[in-house]
């Protein structure tokens, strides 16, 4: 933790387990986003705006998405056994 601070990091605990915290909240949301665009209920511009002004996102899910690499998501959100 001290490490962090003297590089100028904010260092977060979490408990040692699979996968980063980050990720296992990011991907979830992810998925929700494509199926909110396949299911009809927005467009995907919609879904991004309503995150990024409705939750102050600095960009929306399916733009981060993107920039990920779709080709990097599809059996992320899925537990390692």
């Amino acid at each position: 933790m001290d490490l962090a601070r003297d590089l100028g990091k904010t260092p977060v605990e979490v408990n040692d387990f699979p996968g980063f915290v980050s990720n296992r909240v990011l991907m979830p949301m992810i998925n929700e986003a494509v199926y909110a665009v396949f299911e009809g209920v927005a467009t995907a511009q919609a879904v991004d705006d309503v995150m990024k002004l409705g939750m102050n996102h600095p960009m929306g899910p399916l733009t981060l998405a993107d920039f990920i690499g779709l080709g990097r998501l599809p059996g992320r959100s899925q537990r390692a056994p």
